[in-house]
């Protein structure tokens, strides 16, 4: 049995049909399991759960419906690259309060200018 990647973000919904397309989200993983959390309507909840009851497909290897686990809808979002000194990688701004005080993104765009004119 050949076990699918599962990272961080990726999103699965429930294979038994009388659980309503629950949702969870991976979050984390260590060792043989993965932390997750709900989604969907109420509070959201963690918990772990086993990687061998994530599945990439809705089907088994015989082309039955899975009755159990979850499986894969959504895969991760891709991720922006980190800001980094390296000139070829993209800058990205990454936390919260380079976004919300304008003064800061002031000083940015000047740093910026000031980059471009070398």
């Amino acid at each position: 049995m050949t076990m699918h990647q599962v990272t961080e973000g990726q999103v699965y919904e429930a294979c038994h049909p009388l659980d309503e397309q629950r949702r969870i989200r991976v979050l984390a993983i260590t060792g043989n399991r993965a932390e997750v959390e709900t989604l969907g309507p109420g509070p959201a909840r963690r918990r772990h759960v086993l990687l061998n009851s994530l599945h990439p497909t809705a089907t088994t290897a015989n082309g039955q419906p899975r009755r159990t686990g979850y499986r894969l809808v959504e895969p991760p979002a891709e991720r922006e690259p980190e800001v980094t000194d390296n000139p070829a990688t993209p800058r990205r701004r990454v936390t919260a309060s380079t976004i919300t005080d304008p003064e800061l993104d002031r000083l940015w765009q000047r740093a910026e200018d000031a980059e471009a004119r070398l």
